[in-house]
């Protein structure tokens, strides 16, 4: 554990003296009603912290009066260590050689805003032996921040400052003003000299081939260093955003395929060239949409290339380094990309034999997923999955998330039988946007289904939802149960018919009233005889399981059924989405409109016949490009 702290407070603040004026030290900058030090002394306190060192200089004296009851009141010691010149981030230090003896400690900006797991930080520090670690991470707006270059282990090589780096693709990758220093970190400070960090100091421990390490975190760290930063804080205090984005918090994640979902698919050998690289039109707005709604946004790539020796892993960051920066020139940021290098079949010329095995972390294994939930404050069954091929759906089935397949790359047209995404889009940005908002008319059924829970008591609440095909079923269906999962509601949302089986050259299959019974049985007898339209196993305890079907509400059925809910849909809009679908399963034209025929022919009607036996009916009006 780690006891000292320091927190550099001597600058002057001329970006934010628009707020503060020349009375006020930056580090007394009210934030949500309090000086900002005082939220970093609570945090240094709740981790462990007894002795905090101010490093002082401007308006040191109206500082050290407002801090130091402050910190008798939390029970910390407290120093000020006063500079007569501005000293820069890092010439203070050089004044505390003597102050910690032997002993590591955290170092804070005093104009950060943060709520973040010091405890984390400091054990991955001691493990790591570094010298320095500075905590990082991927902001939306890496064009002019400062950027750090690291080996995979996380070790810093190179420090790329904004104005100073050259034209270029880089990794996304910020200072958060936040470090957990060893005592090394004084043989590089030179006496009574300007020097920061960033820029001087840890560059010198680098030359010097000490070991300076980046801790990337997904936690809240922001400067309140201009008046538009003050206020986004402020903003994210008072919604709770900050504290749900610390680490103890789990939170949702949409993982993404990079070729055909966020990038232009090219397939043969794949993207082997930087210039190939080439942004799918959304793609940043639906990284950026993940990042606004706090969720986490991940790439989970095969790139069996490096096995085959077509690229070298060297070269594939730099393929990751522009697709970052071109995300990061839009906005969006990706909080980590994990790629599996390995490709099991051998007879590549110039391949690379020990990369040329089975793994783990090859799609359709789970192994990246589970890694980044191992590293990541992730909540699983919250998270889905954005993919373009069979791999990446079967993939999530086995992490336990839901799959969403879009229509460019790959488009899911490998996806046969059974092995299906729960849901459609057209593009990446439809699918992520689908992820982040709540869909109201699930909501309204579950503040209904909330309500005859406790009716049935002692059994599972059984919802059926019926209508058309094309309708909107499945899109109801699974955002209610996204959204009873949210709330920490067990629930199984089971697909009767099997309506999506065109690319194996099958028809569609629509369950009857014995098959209903059937299934229904089988789950009132505790052996439920049925795969969940999502991939994830059938829970046996679910308190409610939602059921849905083209008849899936007829009056046969009404005596197993708790709450029936019809989903509606105009006829032109049932006409254009199955013609959409029937065009994307790769269908002719003569094909599709016999699809319409035998809709308009007799199913539409006989579905309709369900409005009467229903307890809501309900038409999705934000449906998206979501099908059954």
């Amino acid at each position: 554990m780690i006891t000292n702290a320091v927190i550099a407070a001597g600058g002057f603040g001329t970006r934010i003296r628009s707020v503060t004026g020349d009375s006020l030290p930056k580090a007394l900058l009210p934030v949500a009603g309090e000086p900002i030090v005082f939220r970093q002394l609570r945090l240094l306190k709740r981790y462990g912290v007894e002795h905090v060192v101010v490093l002082a200089g401007h308006l040191a004296d109206t500082l050290r009066a407002s801090v130091e009851p402050e910190a008798k009141h939390l029970g910390l010691a407290l120093e000020f260590v006063v500079e007569a010149t501005p000293l820069g981030t890092g010439g203070g230090l050089h004044a505390l050689r003597d102050c910690f003896g032997k002993d590591h400690f955290l170092f804070l900006c005093g104009d950060i805003a943060l709520d973040m797991d010091l405890e984390r930080l400091v054990d991955e520090h001691m493990e790591s032996a570094a010298a320095a670690t500075i905590v990082a991470h991927p902001n939306d707006h890496p064009h002019d921040s400062d950027l750090i270059a690291t080996e995979e282990d996380g070790r810093v090589i190179a420090i790329m400052p904004r104005g100073l780096r050259p034209p270029g693709f880089y990794r996304n990758l910020v200072f958060g003003s936040v470090y957990c220093l060893s005592p090394r970190v004084f043989d590089y400070v030179r006496p009574n000299e300007k020097q920061d960090l960033n820029n001087d100091i840890f560059p010198r421990m680098i030359c010097a081939g000490d070991r300076v390490c980046a801790y990337n975190t997904p936690e809240y760290l922001r400067d309140v260093g201009t008046a538009e930063r003050l206020t986004m804080v402020e903003k994210d205090i008072a919604s709770g955003y900050m504290e749900s984005l610390h680490y103890s918090r789990k939170r949702p994640a949409v993982f993404f395929d990079r070729d055909g979902v966020l990038n232009v698919e090219l397939g043969g050998r794949g993207i082997t060239h930087i210039d190939e690289l080439e942004l799918i039109p959304g793609a940043a707005g639906a990284v950026r949409a993940v990042n606004n709604a706090g969720m986490l946004a991940v790439v989970i790539t095969n790139q069996s290339q490096v096995a085959k020796g077509f690229i070298t892993p060297k070269y594939l960051e730099r393929i990751f380094a522009k697709l970052e920066t071109l995300l990061g020139e839009e906005g969006a940021k990706l909080d980590r990309i994990y790629y599996c290098p390995h490709h099991p079949e051998q007879g590549f010329p110039g391949e690379v034999p020990e990369l040329k095995i089975a793994c783990a972390c090859r799609k359709p294994k789970p192994g990246m997923l589970l890694r980044a939930a191992r590293e990541l404050p992730i909540d699983l069954p919250n998270s889905c999955f954005i993919g373009d091929t069979q791999r990446d759906v079967v993939a999530a089935h086995r992490a336990g998330v839901a799959a969403y397949g879009v229509r460019t790359g790959k488009a899911c047209r490998d996806c046969t039988g059974g092995i299906q995404p729960v849901l459609m889009f057209n593009d990446v940005r439809e699918a992520a946007l689908f992820a982040v908002r709540n869909l109201p008319e699930a909501e309204f059924c579950v503040d209904e289904i909330n309500q005859r829970m406790g009716a049935t008591q002692q059994r599972p609440l059984t919802v059926a939802i019926c209508g058309p095909q094309a309708a909107g079923k499945t899109t109801l269906a699974h955002g209610i149960a996204r959204a009873l999962r949210k709330r920490g509601v067990l629930v199984n949302h089971i697909c009767a018919d099997d309506l999506r089986r065109y690319h194996g050259g099958e028809g569609a299959v629509v369950a009857d009233v014995d098959a209903y019974q059937a299934l229904f049985e089988s789950f009132a007898q505790g052996e439920p005889h049925a795969t969940t339209a999502d991939g994830r196993p059938v829970e046996a305890d679910a308190a409610v399981n939602v059921f849905e079907g083209i008849f899936a509400c007829v009056p046969e059925l009404r005596p197993n059924i708790d709450y029936a809910i019809y989903v509606d849909a105009h006829t032109f809009v049932l006409e254009d989405r199955l013609a959409m679908i029937g065009h994307w399963m790769g269908m002719r034209l003569n094909d599709v409109e016999d699809l319409l025929n035998k809709a308009r022919a007799g199913e539409w009607a006989a579905a309709r016949q369900q409005i009467d036996f229903a307890d809501a009916t309900v038409r999705i009006s934000q449906l998206v490009s979501a099908i059954e």
